[in-house]
């Protein structure tokens, strides 16, 4: 499916937290993106922002500051999980095409 640049620009939030379909296409592992509707993006941001927070509370880090290293790391570990969830998948696992 052929997009323009705005479909990869377009930019999804949750309190601070946000990503663009350029973003996890961008990544060193990945993702495809093409096809995925603006809601599950949008689903995909809210379901990282809420477990980082989550995590964040349960091991007792609410001093921690959103630009910190391990928060960082939580953040983006939750997103690849989010990904996964919605079953976006990772350019090395498409399918060969001749």
């Amino acid at each position: 499916m052929e997009h323009n640049q705005e479909y990869y620009d377009k930019e999804f939030t949750c309190t601070e937290s946000s990503i663009t379909r350029g973003e996890l296409e961008s990544l060193p592992c990945p993702f495809c993106t093409d096809g995925v509707s603006d809601e599950t993006m949008q689903n995909i941001i809210n379901l990282t922002d809420n477990a980082t927070k989550q995590i964040v509370r349960e091991r007792n880090l609410e001093g921690i500051n959103i630009n910190d290293e391990t928060y960082y790391e939580i953040w983006w570990a939750e997103l690849e999980s989010a990904v996964i969830h919605f079953k976006i998948p990772y350019y090395e696992d498409l399918p060969e095409t001749e």
